[in-house]
């Protein structure tokens, strides 16, 4: 896996979602980088919106819920993610 590949692909991903969303989801990202390490590939984003589906590259998804949980105002359930 091309981690720098896949980090240019997640925030490319992540300009497509509403400005706050994406902040909160790139928060995401680099925290599970940080704490798994957990590599996940962002896809499917809501054009200006909140939403974006993700797919489990490398790690325990477990990891994904714990810093989704700890961050505040997002949600995962199965292979989306939410900000609300």
């Amino acid at each position: 896996m091309d981690k720098d590949k896949l980090f240019k692909h997640n925030m490319s991903e992540l300009n497509k979602l509403e400005l706050t969303a994406g902040s909160q989801v790139k928060s995401l990202v680099m925290e599970c980088i940080n704490n798994g390490p957990f590599y996940f590939k962002l896809f499917d984003a809501e054009s200006d919106g909140n939403k974006i589906k993700f797919k489990s590259i490398e790690g325990n998804v477990i990891v994904l819920s714990k810093v989704a949980e700890a961050l505040g105002g997002i949600k995962i359930v199965d292979d989306l993610i939410e900000v609300f």
